[in-house]
Protein backbone atom coordinates (compact mmCIF):
# COMPACT_ATOMS: atom_id res chain seq x y z
CA UNK A 1 0.00 0.00 0.00
CA UNK A 2 2.79 2.57 0.95
CA UNK A 3 4.26 1.06 -2.31
CA UNK A 4 1.25 2.77 -3.93
CA UNK A 5 0.89 5.67 -2.52
CA UNK A 6 4.62 6.83 -2.98
CA UNK A 7 4.30 6.06 -6.67
CA UNK A 8 1.26 8.02 -7.29
CA UNK A 9 2.59 11.11 -6.85
CA UNK A 10 6.07 10.32 -8.25
CA UNK A 11 4.08 9.75 -11.34
CA UNK A 12 2.37 13.10 -11.08
CA UNK A 13 5.63 14.79 -10.71
CA UNK A 14 7.39 12.99 -13.81
CA UNK A 15 4.04 14.04 -16.13
CA UNK A 16 4.03 17.82 -14.86
CA UNK A 17 7.64 18.45 -15.83
CA UNK A 18 7.72 16.79 -18.85
CA UNK A 19 4.89 19.26 -19.83
CA UNK A 20 6.57 21.99 -18.40
CA UNK A 21 9.42 21.32 -20.60
CA UNK A 22 7.57 20.70 -23.54
CA UNK A 23 5.56 23.58 -23.42
CA UNK A 24 8.94 26.10 -22.62
CA UNK A 25 10.50 24.35 -25.94
CA UNK A 26 7.23 25.14 -27.85
CA UNK A 27 7.43 28.50 -26.80
CA UNK A 28 10.70 29.63 -27.50
CA UNK A 29 11.31 27.93 -31.07
CA UNK A 30 11.06 30.30 -33.93
CA UNK A 31 11.53 29.35 -37.61
CA UNK A 32 14.48 30.99 -39.44
CA UNK A 33 11.53 32.85 -41.87
CA UNK A 34 10.37 34.53 -38.49
CA UNK A 35 13.41 35.85 -37.44
CA UNK A 36 13.40 40.07 -37.15
CA UNK A 37 15.76 41.48 -39.99
CA UNK A 38 16.91 45.02 -39.28
CA UNK A 39 16.28 47.08 -42.05
CA UNK A 40 18.63 48.27 -44.75
CA UNK A 41 18.64 52.24 -43.68
CA UNK A 42 18.43 54.69 -46.62
CA UNK A 43 21.34 56.03 -48.53
CA UNK A 44 22.12 59.74 -47.45
CA UNK A 45 24.51 62.35 -49.50
CA UNK A 46 27.38 62.87 -47.17
CA UNK A 47 27.28 66.51 -46.78
CA UNK A 48 30.45 68.44 -45.68
CA UNK A 49 30.94 72.29 -44.30
CA UNK A 50 32.45 74.20 -46.93
CA UNK A 51 36.01 74.36 -44.53
CA UNK A 52 35.77 70.51 -44.42
CA UNK A 53 35.23 70.23 -48.45
CA UNK A 54 38.06 72.85 -49.44
CA UNK A 55 40.56 71.47 -47.16
CA UNK A 56 39.50 67.68 -48.56
CA UNK A 57 40.04 69.15 -52.29
CA UNK A 58 43.52 70.45 -51.35
CA UNK A 59 45.08 66.92 -50.90
CA UNK A 60 42.16 65.08 -53.56
CA UNK A 61 40.59 67.69 -55.65
CA UNK A 62 36.91 67.21 -56.82
CA UNK A 63 33.94 69.18 -57.52
CA UNK A 64 32.17 71.21 -55.49
CA UNK A 65 27.92 70.54 -55.40
CA UNK A 66 26.91 73.15 -52.35
CA UNK A 67 23.87 73.21 -52.00
CA UNK A 68 22.55 77.03 -50.41
CA UNK A 69 19.27 76.98 -47.83
CA UNK A 70 18.29 78.93 -45.08
CA UNK A 71 16.08 77.42 -41.82
CA UNK A 72 12.87 79.63 -43.24
CA UNK A 73 12.79 78.22 -46.51
CA UNK A 74 10.06 75.56 -47.25
CA UNK A 75 11.33 74.72 -50.32
CA UNK A 76 14.81 73.98 -49.89
CA UNK A 77 13.24 71.03 -47.79
CA UNK A 78 11.41 69.82 -50.05
CA UNK A 79 13.87 69.43 -52.29
CA UNK A 80 16.25 67.92 -49.54
CA UNK A 81 13.74 65.34 -49.09
CA UNK A 82 12.34 64.59 -52.18
CA UNK A 83 15.05 65.15 -55.12
CA UNK A 84 18.27 64.88 -52.96
CA UNK A 85 17.31 61.29 -51.24
CA UNK A 86 17.12 59.91 -55.35
CA UNK A 87 19.28 56.47 -54.45
CA UNK A 88 20.96 57.34 -58.17
CA UNK A 89 21.51 60.81 -57.57
CA UNK A 90 23.30 60.18 -53.86
CA UNK A 91 25.55 57.56 -55.36
CA UNK A 92 26.71 59.91 -58.04
CA UNK A 93 27.30 63.00 -55.96
CA UNK A 94 29.07 60.98 -53.28
CA UNK A 95 31.01 59.50 -55.94
CA UNK A 96 32.01 62.67 -57.91
CA UNK A 97 31.81 65.94 -55.65
CA UNK A 98 32.00 67.46 -52.22
CA UNK A 99 28.86 67.39 -51.21
CA UNK A 100 28.33 70.72 -49.20
CA UNK A 101 25.67 71.95 -47.14
CA UNK A 102 25.54 76.10 -47.11
CA UNK A 103 23.32 77.97 -45.00
CA UNK A 104 23.25 81.32 -46.44
CA UNK A 105 22.69 83.37 -43.34
CA UNK A 106 26.09 81.57 -40.93
CA UNK A 107 28.02 83.71 -39.00
CA UNK A 108 31.03 82.21 -39.20
CA UNK A 109 34.00 83.88 -41.38
CA UNK A 110 34.98 81.48 -44.21
CA UNK A 111 38.44 82.10 -46.31
CA UNK A 112 37.82 80.57 -50.06
CA UNK A 113 40.39 81.29 -52.55
CA UNK A 114 42.67 83.42 -50.34
CA UNK A 115 39.94 85.59 -49.26
CA UNK A 116 37.91 85.98 -46.73
CA UNK A 117 33.94 86.41 -46.57
CA UNK A 118 32.16 87.45 -43.79
CA UNK A 119 28.17 87.42 -42.93
CA UNK A 120 26.77 90.93 -44.05
CA UNK A 121 23.43 91.95 -42.26
CA UNK A 122 22.91 94.62 -44.57
CA UNK A 123 21.55 92.50 -47.42
CA UNK A 124 17.82 91.58 -47.26
CA UNK A 125 15.78 90.87 -44.38
CA UNK A 126 17.94 88.73 -42.20
CA UNK A 127 21.36 89.14 -44.15
CA UNK A 128 23.58 86.70 -46.08
CA UNK A 129 27.02 85.52 -45.49
CA UNK A 130 29.34 87.16 -48.47
CA UNK A 131 30.37 83.55 -49.59
CA UNK A 132 27.00 83.37 -50.84
CA UNK A 133 26.81 86.52 -53.11
CA UNK A 134 29.99 85.45 -54.40
CA UNK A 135 28.73 81.93 -55.21
CA UNK A 136 25.08 83.21 -56.30
CA UNK A 137 26.87 86.21 -58.46
CA UNK A 138 25.15 88.85 -56.00
CA UNK A 139 21.57 87.17 -56.87
CA UNK A 140 20.81 84.90 -53.70
CA UNK A 141 17.58 82.96 -54.07
CA UNK A 142 16.94 79.77 -51.92
CA UNK A 143 17.11 77.15 -53.06
CA UNK A 144 20.24 77.71 -55.32
CA UNK A 145 22.36 74.44 -56.05
CA UNK A 146 25.82 75.57 -56.69
CA UNK A 147 28.60 73.63 -59.02
CA UNK A 148 32.18 74.22 -59.21
CA UNK A 149 34.79 72.86 -60.40
CA UNK A 150 38.29 71.01 -59.18
CA UNK A 151 40.19 74.27 -59.65
CA UNK A 152 37.30 76.24 -57.71
CA UNK A 153 36.71 78.72 -60.79
CA UNK A 154 33.80 80.13 -62.52
CA UNK A 155 30.82 78.38 -59.72
CA UNK A 156 27.37 77.81 -61.50
CA UNK A 157 24.34 78.57 -59.69
CA UNK A 158 21.13 77.30 -60.34
CA UNK A 159 18.56 78.54 -58.56
CA UNK A 160 15.05 77.30 -57.59
CA UNK A 161 13.71 73.69 -57.29
CA UNK A 162 15.27 71.36 -58.98
CA UNK A 163 13.40 67.68 -59.55
CA UNK A 164 14.82 64.14 -60.12
CA UNK A 165 15.18 64.48 -63.45
CA UNK A 166 17.04 67.84 -63.81
CA UNK A 167 19.04 67.02 -60.92
CA UNK A 168 20.56 64.24 -62.61
CA UNK A 169 21.14 65.71 -65.82
CA UNK A 170 22.95 68.57 -64.19
CA UNK A 171 25.01 66.15 -61.85
CA UNK A 172 26.04 65.00 -65.20
CA UNK A 173 26.98 67.89 -67.42
CA UNK A 174 28.96 69.04 -64.42
CA UNK A 175 30.39 65.60 -62.97
CA UNK A 176 31.38 64.08 -66.27
CA UNK A 177 32.95 67.30 -68.02
CA UNK A 178 30.07 67.66 -70.65
CA UNK A 179 30.00 71.21 -70.04
CA UNK A 180 33.49 71.41 -71.64
CA UNK A 181 31.95 70.21 -74.84
CA UNK A 182 28.83 71.09 -75.23
CA UNK A 183 26.79 74.02 -74.48
CA UNK A 184 23.87 73.42 -71.91
CA UNK A 185 20.62 73.45 -74.56
CA UNK A 186 22.33 71.05 -76.22
CA UNK A 187 23.21 68.86 -73.87
CA UNK A 188 19.55 69.38 -71.95
CA UNK A 189 18.19 67.77 -75.35
CA UNK A 190 21.22 64.95 -76.23
CA UNK A 191 20.94 63.56 -72.51
CA UNK A 192 18.28 61.01 -71.95
CA UNK A 193 17.97 60.66 -67.89
CA UNK A 194 17.30 57.35 -66.63
CA UNK A 195 15.19 58.97 -63.86
CA UNK A 196 11.42 59.17 -64.04
CA UNK A 197 9.59 61.99 -65.05
CA UNK A 198 7.85 63.45 -62.02
CA UNK A 199 5.45 66.40 -61.93
CA UNK A 200 6.44 68.64 -59.15
CA UNK A 201 4.15 71.39 -58.44
CA UNK A 202 6.08 73.81 -55.42
CA UNK A 203 4.59 77.58 -56.42
CA UNK A 204 6.35 80.54 -57.46
CA UNK A 205 10.64 79.32 -56.81
CA UNK A 206 10.13 76.83 -59.21
CA UNK A 207 9.83 80.13 -61.43
CA UNK A 208 13.14 81.50 -60.81
CA UNK A 209 15.45 78.10 -62.03
CA UNK A 210 17.90 79.06 -63.88
CA UNK A 211 20.23 76.86 -66.88
CA UNK A 212 23.80 76.65 -66.17
CA UNK A 213 25.62 78.96 -68.88
CA UNK A 214 28.79 78.24 -70.98
CA UNK A 215 31.74 78.42 -68.92
CA UNK A 216 33.42 79.29 -72.42
CA UNK A 217 31.79 82.23 -73.15
CA UNK A 218 32.11 83.65 -69.92
CA UNK A 219 35.88 83.00 -69.56
CA UNK A 220 35.97 84.47 -73.14
CA UNK A 221 33.77 87.43 -72.39
CA UNK A 222 36.76 88.14 -68.89
CA UNK A 223 39.60 87.93 -71.02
Amino acid sequence: MKSILYTIPLLCCIFLLSFTTNNSSSTVSVSSDEECVPETQAKKIKWLTIDEALRLSQTRPKKLFIDVYTDWCIVCTKMEHSTLTDEGIVDYINDKFYPVKLDAEMKKSITYEGKVFNFDPSVGENGVHEIVLYLTRGRPSFPTVVFIDEYKDNPQPIRGFINKEKMEKLSRYFGDNYYKQYEWPIFDKMYKSPAPKVKESIGSPQKNATSPKSTRKRRMSNK
